[in-house]
């Protein structure tokens, strides 16, 4: 293979937990990153066991639940991609328990929602949807051919919905879109460093790349992260709220024994919406996804709670075994 056609493999993990209910992940400083790593075939017997082996080395935390999320390789994603070689990111997220941190770790916990703060409606919908996304993206849908608009109006009807009531596993599309229209930091890093080059055509309007306004309304859209980590993260984001209708995913960030506020709490940190207490208990007993130990836990205020654990041979006995969750109505 020639130099200029060669192609490497990195490996990327989205590490993933709740504190109390706060969705957290993984990081890595200077730059701001995810754990990631070469995959070396002559020291990696597997992709996976490369991976664990990275995420040990960065962060000092050892993987239990792992799966692949996506192959990543667009040509924008990597500064390498100039010199001819092709970059491909294989992408996993693993998810834990939350125990408490080891300050000594290399690794860094961080909330979800400082990269994504417009997907968080736990207190309402965010002030940075009304006052900033909605009417920049409806400037940005106009700003086009007729033809164009269409396709920008109904990309953003069927990702933003009316900015008040939205599919909540539609992570990824709602991210690039903001890329595309200009409204997060990494577009105009991106920008900076490849439109000079004719070869490489970057999905982002130039209108609004150019506008001062928009590098500065950018910064206040979340945390950026080198590469496309902020893509990626948004990837995992989507798919962890798209299995929750068929899969008990959130007992994998469970302690073996937790009471029924905790798995509440899982719940509302992944979807960001807050859940009516009464209706997701009923809902979680009646479908015989948890047992009571016969133990309490007096730790927190009031009388002390019942604690449960997940009841495995749910999965065994049918198909679908998510939850149809009883949101609150968003004021």
């Amino acid at each position: 293979m020639k130099e200029e056609n060669r192609i490497t493999v990195d490996l990327t993990a989205v590490i993933y937990r709740i504190k109390d209910s706060e969705p957290q992940i993984m990081t890595i400083p200077s730059p701001l990153s995810l754990p990631s790593g070469a995959f070396d075939p002559e020291n990696h017997r597997t992709m996976e066991l490369g991976l664990r082996s990275w995420v040990q080395e960065q962060t000092g935390q050892k993987l239990d639940y792992v799966e692949q999320i996506y192959t990543y390789g667009n040509w924008h994603r990597n500064k390498s991609n100039r010199q001819g070689s092709r970059n491909v990111t294989v992408g996993y997220y693993a998810l834990m328990p939350y125990v408490k941190t080891d300050m000594s770790l290399p690794g860094r916990w961080m909330n979800l929602y400082n990269f994504f703060p417009w997907e968080d409606f736990r207190s309402g919908i965010p002030g940075i949807v009304t006052d900033i996304i909605e009417p920049n993206l409806i400037k940005w849908s106009k700003d086009c051919d007729p033809l164009e608009r269409k396709d920008r109006e109904e990309r953003i009807r069927l990702n933003f919905g009316d900015f008040r009531n939205w599919d909540m596993s539609k992570v990824l599309f709602r991210y690039e879109i903001l890329y595309e229209a200009g409204l997060v930091s990494e577009a105009h890093r991106d920008w900076d460093d490849w439109a000079k080059d004719a070869k490489y055509r970057l999905p982002i309007s130039s209108s609004f790349i150019d506008d001062m306004n928009y590098r500065n309304l950018s910064r206040d859209l979340g945390l950026p992260m080198a590469g496309d980590h902020r893509r990626i993260l948004a990837s995992m984001t989507a798919r962890i709220r798209g299995k929750i209708p068929y899969k008990p995913i959130a007992f994998k960030l469970l302690p073996k024994e937790f009471t029924l506020l905790a798995v509440q709490h899982v719940y509302e940190g992944i979807t960001g919406m807050q859940l009516h207490k009464q209706n997701f208990r009923r809902y979680i007993k009646q479908g015989n996804f948890v047992i009571e130990t016969g133990d309490e836990d007096a730790t927190g205020p009031g009388r002390p709670a019942a604690v449960y654990s997940f009841r495995s041979d749910v999965e065994a006995e049918r198909v679908n075994v998510g939850l149809n969750l009883p949101f609150k109505r968003i004021e």
